[in-house]
């Protein structure tokens, strides 16, 4: 990326995917915070802390932010409270560690939906309460900016509108 910013003249603005070794209480095949996720660079190996420490080098990238995943169909709080206290600290490492605060935050999507009669899940007022008191706390603690808050919000949006049929 930085090589095709260069030949163009440009800087560009990126997000890393940073897998925060969060259990987020979901089905094994849809959780995706875990180390061993395909998706992101690990915390617990220093992947994460390396690529950014590479990233904040280049002339031509700019690290706009640092972003994790931590599964799908997440009907309780605790994971991402778990998600702000690990990423926030790994930001307070980054800044720590080059002078760089990373300005931006995502954590994500995965909210729960009621496919099943069972599923119950919570108000979108609850989890965005809990997780802004937590972020703001942590920053706080921490000694950091508040960092702009990027959700992911995806089929918890419109899932529950339609029906999908299939012909096997």
């Amino acid at each position: 990326i930085d090589s095709f910013a260069k030949a163009a003249g440009k800087k560009v603005k990126v997000s890393f995917r940073i897998k925060p070794g969060i259990d987020a209480h979901t089905h094994s095949s849809i959780m995706t915070g875990q180390i061993d996720s395909k998706f992101g660079f690990a915390i617990e190996n220093g992947e994460a802390k390396d690529i950014i420490i590479y990233a904040l080098k280049l002339s031509n990238i700019e690290v706009c932010g640092v972003h994790c995943h931590i599964g799908s169909q997440i009907f309780e709080v605790s994971p991402y409270l778990r998600a702000v206290e690990v990423m926030m600290n790994f930001i307070s490492e980054i800044k720590k560690e080059t002078g760089y605060e990373i300005p931006e935050l995502n954590l994500g999507g995965g909210f729960g939906i009621k496919y099943e009669e069972e599923d119950n899940p919570p108000p979108y007022n609850e989890f965005m309460a809990s997780i802004a008191t937590k972020i703001k706390l942590t920053a706080e603690e921490l000694k950091l900016s508040l960092p702009r808050l990027v959700f992911e919000p995806g089929r918890s949006i419109v899932g529950e509108t339609g029906v999908t049929v299939y012909k096997i």
